[in-house]
């Protein structure tokens, strides 16, 4: 990952812990990583960058089309037996 793709993404999940939430689009993501679809590994690694922001709430994830919305997850809560309908998903159901 180029410098300036770790600067942007940190700069976005820091934005998720000050406004709430932030929006990035797969072909961003798929860039920054340089892979051609986004694996376990890329998950993984933004949840270990979430941690580096914030390692007390978790990072709520949400998929239209090819677009992501992450979410800072205080008050929110994850099903345990997610079955893939809800919007909103904990990252942890990702990796």
């Amino acid at each position: 990952m180029l410098t300036r793709h770790i600067n942007e993404l940190s700069l976005r999940l820091e934005r998720v812990e000050d406004v709430g939430c932030m929006e990035v689009s797969g072909d961003e993501l798929r860039r920054w990583y340089g892979q051609d679809r986004l694996s376990k590994t890329v998950w993984r690694d933004i949840k270990e960058r979430w941690e580096e922001v914030n390692d007390e709430v978790p990072l709520f994830v949400g998929k239209s089309q090819d677009h992501y919305v992450f979410v800072f997850g205080e008050g929110l809560m994850a099903d345990p037996n997610y079955s893939g309908e809800s919007w909103l998903v904990n990252l942890e159901n990702w990796i």
